[in-house]
């Protein structure tokens, strides 16, 4: 487990800001995500396609993908006649290319050489033209924003009948709400690419049930930055699923210990405390709704430690208990399926954390906003916002990596 400061990372290179977007096939199950890099603001002359190879692989290798994910990577004309793709794995990267890159025969020779070397090709563009039908017989992937690609569906119905056989699958981007989606599903797309399922469905307040209101409150007393491991011991012990999962982490590689565990106290601590409330809290949250999209529970998790990890930075965000809580629950209305209004009503928490979770800018609230402006690869507003919480904005990559690893390890 690691345990470092993100304001402690190495300060020889500059920092590499990498956030990830999800792809989602028909069943909203998790395929790939775009992996977005900002770009340097002053590349070093001669030396910018040495700098442009080192970030597209930090990237792949930062956003962490689970087996069987395809890590969807943008590459320039130039590092793609350079050869650069070739660095990557190519069982875990797509290549893709923009709609700035015509199809003349320099790239196309490039891109038959990666398909020879099992490469796989991703089209991004706003329509069919002259250029990207060259290159569609080397692509496995055609991706269309259904914001403003080709007009409306009966053009991009003539679309899908032009494309090649070798094109596996049709991905919508731009999509942002489950309307979009099902409309996209229904023209023929497979693949879907945004954050449509961080929303709730139903817009319709309602009471959050009896069960659920029970786990939230168990969640707010793991995260008492003034709990004992007495109050915790007392919380693991009521719930057998905890105690379940307490035990089998202590008795993984990752726990070394000698002997038997005696009691739920020992098994505490041999974990330690911080260990066991960020895992028991992921664990909590989980068994909110068990048919909850699966991509939500991941950015849950991974906002509450990115938001500790930076709170921890800062003289003036909320204490790291505080903010972990408030990252943790910041995507409970898409979990739960309720306005965030109707689910924070029910929940067990201070006034100024329900004002934060509903979008009122209050003093906790910049430091989950810098975290989502971050996720969504919004880099200008990311370090905007961070200012307002003082937090160093280089520290935000460190941060980032560190909580997609804790979570990858948990």
């Amino acid at each position: 487990m690691m345990h470092t400061s993100p304001s402690s990372a190495p300060a020889a290179a500059p920092p590499v800001f990498v956030a990830r977007e999800p792809i989602l096939d028909r069943r909203q199950h998790v395929f790939g995500y775009q992996v977005r890099l900002r770009e340097p603001a002053s590349p070093e002359p001669g030396g910018s396609r040495t700098a442009e190879a080192a970030r597209v692989v930090h990237g792949v290798h930062a956003i962490g993908l689970e087996p069987g994910q395809r890590a969807f990577v943008s590459v320039s004309r130039q590092l793609l006649l350079d050869g650069v793709p070739a660095m990557l794995p190519a069982d875990r990267v797509v290549v893709e290319l923009g709609a700035d890159i015509d199809g003349d025969r320099q790239v196309q020779a490039a891109c038959a050489e990666l398909r020879s070397a099992h490469y796989r090709i991703s089209l991004d563009r706003t329509a069919l033209d002259d250029g990207a039908k060259q290159l569609l017989p080397f692509a496995s992937y055609l991706k269309l924003d259904v914001n403003v690609a080709a007009g409306d569906a009966r053009s991009r119905a003539r679309t899908f009948s032009c494309l090649s056989a070798g094109v596996s699958s049709l991905v919508a981007t731009g999509i942002e709400t489950f309307e979009q989606f099902e409309a996209a599903a229904a023209e023929g797309f497979t693949g879907f690419q945004g954050f449509f399922f961080g929303r709730p469905a139903l817009l319709q307040p309602r009471a959050v049930p009896g069960q659920q209101v029970a786990m939230l409150r168990v969640l707010q007393a793991l995260n008492d930055p003034n709990g004992s491991i007495g109050q915790l011991e007392a919380i693991v012990k009521h719930d057998a699923g905890l105690c379940y999962r307490l035990l089998r982490t202590v008795n993984s590689a990752a726990a070394s210990r000698r002997g038997p565990v005696e009691s739920i106290r020992a098994a505490l601590l041999l974990c330690g405390r911080d260990r066991v409330r960020r895992w028991a809290s992921l664990w909590v949250l989980k068994g909110l709704n068990e048919s909850a999209h699966a991509e939500l529970v991941a950015r849950s998790t991974v906002r509450a430690r990115c938001c500790e990890l930076l709170s921890a930075t800062s003289r003036e965000a909320a204490a790291p208990a505080e903010a972990f809580l408030l990252g943790m629950c910041s995507l409970l209305d898409a979990i739960l399926d309720r306005p965030m209004a109707s689910v924070v009503a029910d929940l067990p928490l201070a006034p100024a954390a329900r004002a934060a979770l509903c979008g009122e800018a209050n003093g906790l609230r910049p430091i989950l906003d810098a975290v989502i402006a971050y996720e969504r690869g919004a880099w200008e507003d990311c370090e905007a916002i961070a200012a307002l919480a003082r937090v160093n904005p280089a520290v935000l990559p460190a941060a980032f990596a560190e909580a997609l690893r804790w979570f990858k390890e948990i």
